[in-house]
């Protein structure tokens, strides 16, 4: 009877490791809010919260094409929304 309850032990240990890599892999983070930071810190926030950036979704400029300080105008996720750790957060700057 001692080995039979060994088995079942290890049974269910096996299957615990297994659900908690399944898990790890799928595991989502809060994408966080980054709009109206300087692109510089939205990108540190972003990087150390385990997103890649890109800012990629074009400039927004002024009038004459001028450009001041970038500060992020909006983003892709939005901030708030759950998403793979690792994914990348799409940045349009101004």
């Amino acid at each position: 009877m001692g080995a039979r309850i060994v088995k079942v032990s290890n049974l269910a240990m096996l299957l615990l490791i297994l659900g908690l890599l399944v898990q790890s892999c799928d595991a989502k983070t809060v994408v966080p809010n980054v709009v109206g930071r300087p692109l510089s810190e939205a990108t540190s926030v972003l990087e150390k919260s385990g997103f890649k950036v890109a800012d990629d979704l074009g400039p927004l400029c002024l009038p004459g094409g001028v450009r001041r300080k970038a500060f992020v105008v909006e983003q892709r996720p939005a901030g708030g929304q759950r998403e793979p750790r690792g994914g990348t957060v799409h940045l349009r700057s101004c």
